[in-house]
C-alpha cells in the first residue's frame, strides 16, 4: 500500500506575446526522508524491509543483508543484533541463530556453527558454551551437552572446551581416577598408594608397611624396632620395652624377640639383641621379655651380671639391704643360723664366735682365766697329691691338697675346748695370682681329731714356679694367744697347654699378654664375672661380656619340682668339638657345711657322661649340645637346706 502525500496547485500569470494570460502551474513535491514519490506529486512511505535516507527520493532502498527494517517510513536500516542474522536484502526482521550455532556480532549475514569443544543449546545465542572439564566434544555444531564425551576412568581433563580424546591426561603415579568425567586426579590418601599411571583406585598398605602422606607411590616397610598390624596404616608402632624387632616389615608383635632371661630392654623401639642390657650385679631378670631388672631382695644377693635368679644368703652371712652383689659375713661376736637373714644376731653372754659363725660357741669354764681360755687345740697338716686338674679345656691346671688335722694337744688335764677354726688363707710367691682354693669351705671348724682337706689349683703359668700358702687359725680370738700362722711353700714345674697360649694370643694384644695375672686362666679380664678359662671353654670372648644369646650357654642352676620332692639341676650348652683331653665334671655341695665339692657326673674323652647323677642331652644345634645334670640328692622339704651345683673341667697336664 502506498502512502500518498497531498500537494498545493498554484496559479501564475504568464506573459505570452506581450499578452498576459492566466494559466494554472503545478510544481514538483519535495518528499522527506523515509518517503519517496513516483509521480512527483505524491510522497509514499518506505515499506518494511526498505528505507529512504535522502529527501526528494523517487524510490525506496531495500535493506542489505545483515540489516532489516521493521516499520514503514524508515529512513535507515537496522543492523541485525547479536544472536541473529539477515541473509538476504529487504528483510523486515532478523533470523535467530539456530541450535548448534551462535552469532557474536551485530549485522551478521549468517550464523556460526559451535566449534569442536563447544555447544549451543538455545536459539538466538550470541556465544558458545565450552564442554565442561572432564569431557570433550569432537564435532562442530553441537546443540547440547549430550554431545560431550566423558573422560574414561584412569584419565581426566583438567580444562574446559576440550575437542579431542587426546585432551584426557593419564592419572600420574600416586593418584587415581575412579569415575568417568573427572576433571582432576585424586591423590592416594594416607594409608594407601598408587604405583602405576592410569590407576582407577589406590592400593591399601598391607600389614608390615604404612603410608604416612598423600600421593604415595609405594608403601614404607616398618623399620626395625617397629611393627604395623593393620591394613591402610598411616604410621608404625614401636616395639615395646622388653622386646626387639631385628628386621624390616614386621606385621605384628609376634615378629618381635623377647629379651633373654638375665637381660632387659628398658626403652621401646629396640631393633637388635644388642639393645638388651645385662642385669647388673645385685639384680636379676627371671623371665624373658623384661623391661627392667629386679633388684635382689634383702636376704638375697646376685654376684654376677646377667643373672636369672637371686641367691639366698647362706648361714653365717646376711644381706641387710636390697640390691646386694655379695652377702656380708657375720662379724665376730655375732652369728647367723639361717639362710636369707637380713641381720646378724648378737651372741649371748658367755659365748664367742668368729667371723661368719652359724652359731655361738660356749667357752670351757674350767680353763678360763678372767673369762679367756689359756690353752687350745693345735694344727697338723700333710701334703696330699690330687693329680692334674683343669678349669677349662685348653690350659693345664694342676691341683694339690693340704690335709688339716686337729691334734688337740693340751696343757693339763680335764675337760677342754677342743674345736679349732681355720679363718683364712693367704697366697704368696711368684704364682700367687694363679692359685685359688677350690675345696674346703671357710671358716673351717675341726673338732678334736677331725681332719679335712683343703684343695688348690694352679693355672695360667708355665714352667717352674712356687706358691706360698699361709693358714690363719682362730687362736687369737678363742684362746687369748697370738694367732697361729702355718706357712707352706710349694715348688712346681707346670707344662702349659699350647691351646690356651693360642687362645690368649688370638684375643689379647702384646701389651695385654705382658700382664700375666690379667690374662691368666683364673683371671677375669673384662670383669663380667666369668673367668678367662671358662669363656674359652664355652667359646666366648674374654674381653667383653657375653651377649644374651651366648649367656644362656653358661651353667644355670634350676630347681625341679618332682613327685618325690625338689631336685637341683645344672643346665648348660657345650661345643660338640671339645678336645679329647678335656674332662668335665659337675660337682655338688650343701651350702653351709664344711665339706668339699663332690663330683656327681663326669665327661671324659669317651664322650659318655658317667657318675651317680642323671644326665640328659639334647640334639646338636648350631654346633652345640645342651646338657641337663640332675643332683643325686632330693630335698623333701624346705628344712633340708639348699644344694648347689657347679661345672669344673680339667685336662691331663704334667706337674713335676
Amino acid at each position: 500500500m502506498l502512502a500518498v502525500r497531498s500537494f498545493s496547485a498554484l496559479t501564475q500569470i504568464l506573459a505570452y506575446g506581450g499578452i498576459g494570460v492566466a494559466v494554472p502551474f503545478l510544481s514538483a513535491v519535495d518528499c522527506a526522508p523515509g518517503t519517496y514519490t513516483l509521480d512527483g506529486i505524491n510522497c509514499i512511505e518506505a515499506e518494511p524491509g526498505h528505507y529512504v535516507d535522502t529527501p526528494g527520493a523517487t524510490k525506496q532502498t531495500p535493506a542489505s543483508p545483515g540489516t532489516y527494517v521493521e516499520v514503514y517510513g524508515a529512513s535507515a536500516a537496522q543492523l541485525a543484533p547479536v544472536g541473529t542474522y539477515v541473509a538476504t536484502e529487504g528483510a523486515s526482521a532478523p533470523t535467530p541463530a539456530p541450535l548448534g550455532s551462535y552469532i557474536p556480532i551485530e549485522g551478521a549475514t549468517s550464523a556460526q556453527l559451535a566449534s569442536p569443544g563447544y555447544y549451543v543449546d538455545s536459539e538466538g545465542a550470541s556465544y558458545q558454551t565450552p564442554a565442561p572439564a572432564g569431557s570433550y566434544i569432537p564435532i562442530e555444531g553441537a546443540s547440547s551437552l549430550s554431545a560431550a564425551i566423558l573422560a574414561p576412568v584412569g584419565k581426566y581433563i583438567p580444562v574446559e572446551g576440550a575437542s579431542a580424546a587426546s585432551a584426557a591426561l593419564v592419572a600420574p603415579l600416586g593418584s587415581f581416577v575412579a569415575t568417568e568425567g573427572a576433571s582432576r586426579a585424586t591423590l592416594a590418601p594416607p594409608g594407601r598408594y598408587v604405583s602405576e599411571t592410569g590407576a582407577t583406585a589406590a592400593v591399601s598398605a598391607e600389614p608390615g608397611s604404612f603410608v604416612a602422606v598423600e600421593g604415595a607411590t609405594s608403601p614404607t616397610l616398618a623399620s626395625p624396632g617397629h611393627y604395623v598390624e593393620a591394613f591402610e596404616s598411616t604410621g608404625q608402632t614401636l616395639s615395646p620395652p622388653g622386646r626387639y624387632i631385628p628386621a624390616s616389615g614386621a606385621s605384628s608383635l609376634s615378629d618381635s624377640v623377647a629379651a633373654e632371661v638375665g637381660t632387659f630392654i628398658a626403652e621401646p623401639g629396640a631393633s637388635s639383641a644388642s639393645a638388651a642390657i645385662l642385669a647388673p650385679a645385685g639384680s636379676y631378670v627371671p623371665t624373658t621379655g623384661a623391661s627392667a631388672a629386679t633388684i635382689a631382695s634383702p636376704g638375697y644377693f646376685v654376684a654376677i651380671a646377667g643373672a636369672s635368679a637371686q641367691t639366698i644368703s647362706p648361714k653365717g652371712s646376711f644381706v641387710a639391704e636390697a640390691g646386694a652383689s655379695a652377702p656380708t659375713l657375720a662379724p665376730a661376736g655375732t652369728y647367723v643360723d639361717r639362710e636369707g637373714a637380713t641381720e646378724a644376731i648378737e651372741i649371748p653372754e658367755g659365748t664367742w664366735s668368729d667371723e661368719g659363725a652359724v652359731a655361738p660357741r660356749a667357752a670351757a669354764a674350767n680353763l678360763l682365766v678372767d673369762g679367756t681360755p689359756i690353752v687350745g687345740p693345735r694344727l697338723q697338716s700333710e701334703w696330699g697329691s690330687r693329680g692334674s686338674n683343669d678349669l677349662g679345656a685348653w690350659v693345664s691346671v694342676v691341683g694339690f691338697g693340704i690335709e688339716i688335722r686337729n691334734t688337740a694337744a693340751f696343757l693339763g688335764g680335764g675337760s677342754s675346748l677342743t674345736q679349732l677354726t681355720l679363718k683364712s688363707i693367704e697366697f704368696g710367691g711368684d704364682a700367687a695370682a694363679s692359685v685359688r682354693q677350690v675345696g674346703g669351705l671357710l671358716p673351717l671348724v675341726l673338732d678334736e681329731g677331725a681332719a679335712a682337706e683343703l684343695s688348690f689349683e694352679i693355672s695360667g703359668v708355665s714352667g717352674a714356679g712356687s706358691v706360698d700358702i699361709s693358714l690363719l687359725t682362730d687362736e687369737e680370738a678363742a684362746f687369748g694367744e697370738d694367732g697361729k700362722r702355718f706357712d707352706y711353700r710349694f715348688d712346681f714345674v707346670l707344662n702349659q697347654s699350647p691351646e690356651y697360649d693360642a687362645f690368649r694370643g688370638s684375643h689379647f694384644s702384646e701389651s695385654e699378654l705382658s700382664d700375666v695375672e690379667a690374662t691368666a686362666f683364673l683371671a677375669d679380664f673384662d670383669g663380667d664375672g666369668i673367668e678367662n678359662g671358662m669363656e674359652f671353654v664355652f667359646g666366648l670372648d674374654p674381653k667383653s661380656p657375653p651377649g644374651p644369646g651366648a649367656f644362656e650357654w653358661l651353667p644355670q642352676q634350676l630347681v625341679l619340682e618332682e613327685a618325690e620332692g625338689r631336685r637341683v639341676a645344672l643346665v648348660f650348652s657345650l661345643p660338640v668339638d671339645l678336645f679329647q683331653s678335656l674332662e668335665l665334671s659337675v660337682q655338688a655341695s650343701s651350702l653351709g657345711e664344711a665339706e668339699s665339692w663332690v663330683p656327681i657326673a663326669t665327661l671324659d674323652s669317651s664322650a659318655v657322661w658317667q657318675g651317680a647323677a642323671a644326665v640328659e642331652t639334647g640334639p646338636v644345634q648350631g654346633g652345640r649340645v645342651s646338657v641337663l645334670v640332675k643332683d643325686v640328692v632330693v630335698l623333701e622339704n624346705e628344712l633340708q637346706g639348699r644344694r648347689f651345683l657347679r661345672l669344673q673341667a680339667k685336662v691331663l697336664g704334667e706337674l713335676q
